[in-house]
C-alpha cells in the first residue's frame, strides 16, 4: 500500500463502513471548526438557508458549544427503520435530572448525487 494511500486513510478522507454515518461525523467536525457555511452544506439543499442562519445564530448565542456536545453522542438507528431513501435516527442524552431524552435526526439520500443529507434535526 503507497505511502499516500496510508496517509488518506489514517486522516479518514476515505468513506467508513457507513457513508450516513461519515455525513454525520463531517457536519460534527464542520461545526467544531465553527465552519457554519460548510455545516449547512451537509443539509438537504431546500433546509440549508434555514439551518445557516440557525447555526448562526447558535453562534451569536453562544450556545454552538453545547450544541456540538449533545449532537456528539452515538447515533442510533430508530428500530432498523428505513422508509425508501430516508433513514431515521436519535442521540440519546441524559439530562440534568437522569432522565433519557432524544434528539432525532432524519437523513436522507439524495437521488442524483447519491450522498446522505441530513434533512431533520
Amino acid at each position: 500500500m503507497g505511502r499516500i494511500f496510508k496517509k488518506t486513510i489514517q486522516r479518514g478522507y476515505l468513506w467508513r463502513q457507513n457513508p450516513l454515518e461519515e455525513t454525520w461525523q463531517m457536519f460534527l467536525d464542520a461545526l467544531r471548526k465553527e465552519d457554519i457555511d460548510l455545516a449547512s452544506k451537509y443539509f438537504a439543499v431546500e433546509k440549508q438557508g434555514e439551518m445557516k442562519n440557525r447555526l448562526q445564530e447558535s453562534i451569536k448565542l453562544n450556545r454552538l458549544e453545547l450544541a456540538i456536545e449533545k449532537f456528539s453522542g452515538k447515533l442510533k438507528k430508530e428500530n432498523n427503520y428505513l422508509q425508501g431513501e430516508k433513514a431515521y435516527y436519535y442521540i440519546p442524552i441524559e439530562n440534568s435530572l437522569g432522565e433519557v431524552e432524544a434528539y432525532s435526526v432524519v437523513f436522507y439520500l439524495n437521488p442524483y448525487t447519491k450522498v446522505w443529507k441530513i434533512l431533520v434535526l
